[in-house]
């Protein structure tokens, strides 16, 4: 019997298979030939990325023999030797990931190395005797053309991981910008003997082994975001994109990114939900004080709103101790927690702090807060049990069914809505909605999003008709028209939403109080009579107006004798009739456009029928404001068929209508 001592081989598609499965993407795939740049002591490395091509060329020590191809390029897996100094190297498997994307020429020396991996597997093509060449070239040819946003996304991502390297000498340039920057000239919220550190309240972690990004870290994970660049070598895995747990530099570093987060996030009142994450670990594992156990706000209510364990403790007797669970923006929960039948906390505060129930959680509280949250009598009930008697459903009533306050409500509201939404007045760019009443047990206002706005009984009983009530009215409409979908299923908004409100409050609250003061005549249409408090608030308008309008006389008044121009000649005469003739003249000095269009509107919606008004869900004084809006237009136009000769002329966001002749500028 003979023994023969053989070796594995690989076959050419299993080589291909595990070069495609180190790779990540193209981007990280230029970034390990960087990192092998400055294992070879480059100081340059020029980069160039188009949609066909990547080009990596540095001025380092290159391939110097056949015995380096053989060993280095040729074997994959070939350790490297302490005496070889490399700052990122291992394994020599890195090079790998560039042949996933394309076929590689590699010019170094007098070699060339020729590799289409994905065609020929592990062979390869290699000439010995070429002009000499300096440093190292790798040349990909892209299996696969970029498409324009693939493009700026790789060179995006390039710079972004290549941008600490001049920490290991090398500068890189990218399509010709220099890419790379020394971290030791930035500014830093602190800087270690194995790391410069910078923290931010939000985005991921991003940590730099010795320049070269390794990983974007959950900001969940340590509570922060922000950048971490290690002035020693850091252990990764094989891939290079993950650090090990067991790296004593990355340990002391990740204590000391945990000590100024924790130090960070007690001081601070308003947290990110990563934030909060984080701090409840902490509390979980004994890592707060007692007094910080008690007074961050970690805990989220239904509606969204944040409290600490002290606040909890002290409002629980105004529910009746009752608590209660549902998920954030759950309308019943919403409800029932505003009526305080039940402190409703979300469901995201118990996976918070890995409690299976409001009882578990309310221990935990107590026990890393002592002194600070009683354990009392507190009712846990389940929340299928407190939202039996509250109708999930809304219901929108026919205007038949509806009171004459309510047709009052709706008339005000309808009237205003074309000004919030339209962009000539600064307001929101959507389309006008039907304004409807409706019954809801859970929502004081809804909508779908596109064609109608409901606001509830409970809502519209609450309101006085005064100008707090119309102001109230006027935010919540505000409100639903900025929402752009159904929002009966549940109440959470983005920071798009908030955004976006608050950049039109001011539209909104202009807007409620100039169809304030239309609400006597349309009480009046009703039968209702005009109460007090709304002459008050209508007399301190008219007083304000008056003031203002001094003001301005006042500041145009010369304080001394100016020579004045001669007149002018006269004003042509009205080329219009009929309605163009009243906006022709209402328009004949410089005015505010939404207030006289507003004024006309009310002296012509008697004009428009009820059956035109049901047709486009308006009424009719928002039907006679659009068409007033459509005909100023054409007056304004001196190009437009209909105009009969006059254009508009501005002045400090005021216009005016002049006669001109047709088709002038």
């Amino acid at each position: 019997m003979s023994v023969e001592k053989r070796s594995f081989k690989l076959h050419p598609h299993v080589f291909y298979s595990l070069v495609n499965m180190q790779a990540g993407t193209l981007q990280k795939a230029v970034l390990e030939g960087v990192m092998n740049a400055a294992d070879a002591k480059a100081r340059r490395c020029d980069l160039t990325v188009d949609e066909a091509t990547v080009v990596i060329a540095d001025d380092g020590q290159g391939f110097r023999s056949r015995q380096e191809i053989d060993e280095w390029f040729e074997i994959f897996g070939q350790p490297h030797e302490e005496a070889e100094k490399k700052v990122y190297g291992s394994f020599r498997i890195g090079r790998g990931q560039m042949f996933k994307f394309g076929v590689n020429d590699w010019t170094s020396g007098t070699f060339r190395m020729h590799v289409d991996a994905k065609n020929r597997g592990n062979d390869y093509d290699l000439t010995t005797d070429a002009t000499p060449a300096k440093g190292c070239k790798v040349q990909i040819a892209l299996y696969e053309r970029l498409l324009p946003s693939a493009l700026l996304e790789v060179r995006r991502e390039v710079a972004r991981m290549v941008k600490y390297m001049e920490i290991s000498g090398l500068k890189v340039f990218l399509n010709g910008e220099r890419a790379s920057m020394d971290p030791a000239g930035q500014k830093w919220d602190a800087e270690t003997d194995d790391a410069y550190i910078k923290l931010t309240q939000s985005g991921s972690l991003s940590i730099y082994n010795q320049g070269a990004l390794v990983t974007d870290m959950n900001g969940r994970t340590l509570g922060t975001g922000g950048t971490v660049v290690s002035k020693l070598r850091l252990k990764v895995n094989f891939a290079r994109n993950d650090v090990m747990s067991e790296c004593p530099v990355w340990r002391r570093v990740r204590k000391a990114v945990d000590q100024r987060a924790t130090q960070r996030n007690r001081t601070r009142q308003v947290h990110s939900d990563w934030e909060r994450d984080r701090l409840a670990q902490q509390m979980l594992a004994g890592e707060l004080s007692d007094e910080d156990a008690a007074n961050l706000r970690l805990f989220t209510d239904v509606c969204g709103r944040n409290w600490s364990a002290r606040q909890i403790d002290r409002a629980l007797y105004s529910y009746d101790c009752k608590v209660s669970v549902a998920a954030k923006g759950d309308r019943r929960g919403d409800v029932l927690h505003q009526q305080k039948v039940a402190f409703i906390l979300a469901q995201e505060t118990l996976d918070r702090f890995e409690a299976r129930d409001t009882k578990t959680l309310l221990c935990v509280v107590a026990d890393n807060s002592h002194g600070h949250f009683y354990h009392r009598d507190i009712k846990h009930v389940p929340f299928s049990t407190l939202g039996k008697g509250l109708r999930d459903n809304a219901m929108i009533l026919p205007d038949s069914k509806t009171s004459p306050s309510e047709r009052v409500w709706v008339r005000l509201l309808q009237g205003g809505q074309g000004r919030i939404v339209s962009t000539y007045h600064g307001g929101l760019d959507r389309e006008t909605r039907k304004i409807c009443v409706g019954e809801s047990d859970s929502y004081e206002a809804w909508t779908d999003g596109q064609t109608y706005i409901a606001f509830s009984r409970r809502l519209l009983r609450g309101l006085k008709f005064d100008l707090l009530g119309v102001l109230r009215a006027y935010k919540v409409l505000l409100h639903e028209c900025v929402h752009d979908g159904p929002d009966s299923a549940e109440h959470v908004h983005g920071a798009e939403f908030y955004q976006e409100f608050h950049d039109h409050v001011d539209v909104a609250d202009e807007t409620a109080v100039r169809e304030f003061a239309c609400l006597p005549r349309l009480l009046a249409a009703e039968g209702m009579k005009v109460k007090m408090q709304h002459a008050k608030d209508l007399d301190k308008l008219e007083r304000a107006s008056r003031e203002s309008k001094g003001f301005e006389l006042a500041a145009a008044m010369p304080v001394k004798p100016v020579d004045r121009k001669p007149a002018g000649p006269a004003k042509a005469e009205c080329p219009y009739s009929g309605k163009s003739k009243a906006i022709f003249e209402a328009f004949s000095d410089f005015v505010e456009f939404d207030s006289v269009i507003g004024d006309l509107a009310g002296e012509f919606e008697d004009k428009v029928s009820e059956e035109d008004a049901k047709a486009k869900g308006k009424t009719r004084r928002q039907v006679a404001f659009d068409r007033l809006v459509h005909l100023y237009r054409v007056l304004a136009n001196p190009r437009h068929a209909d105009n009969h000769g006059s254009r508009e002329e501005r002045q400090g966001g005021k216009v005016r209508l002049v006669a001109c002749e047709r088709g002038e500028r």
